[in-house]
């Protein structure tokens, strides 16, 4: 029971109901904090595991975590979606060499500041290119 223990009470302060499939999730994400995960990875992941999770239990549980703000997500340059615990205010790169996506800083401020009038309330940014160690 304590090893989910962290998660559960994650999900509970935010009232989601902390059922086995959506600890294992999140325990998931937690434990791969600095990447961006697609529902397809996850259920590579789970599978290779032999943690018996289907598809639609990721995406359902997904949806849940995103509408609760716990984790966030970015559409990438191939249209597929990837998820991470960051929900900080932060913009992506994606590598077109090896894939890699790179959090980086906001630029909101600097957008408002350039652009006088216009508040940001989020912000979906996604540059695509070559990354230093790929260049």
């Amino acid at each position: 029971k304590s090893m989910f223990e962290a998660e559960r009470k994650e999900l509970e302060n935010v009232n989601i109901k902390p059922s086995k499939q959506r600890v294992i999730i999140l325990k998931y994400l937690n434990e791969h904090l600095k990447e961006h995960h697609s529902v397809d990875d996850m259920y590579s992941y789970f599978k290779a595991n032999k943690i018996n999770l289907s598809l639609a239990t990721i995406y359902n549980t997904i949806n849940i975590f995103k509408d609760k703000k716990i984790i966030s997500a970015v559409k990438m340059s191939n249209g597929e979606y990837r998820y991470e615990k960051n929900i900080d205010s932060h913009i992506h790169f994606e590598c077109n060499k090896c894939n890699k996506v790179y959090n980086m800083n906001s630029m909101s401020e600097d957008f408002e500041n350039k652009n006088e009038g216009f508040k940001i309330q989020e912000e979906h940014v996604l540059f695509t290119g070559v990354c230093p160690e790929c260049k």
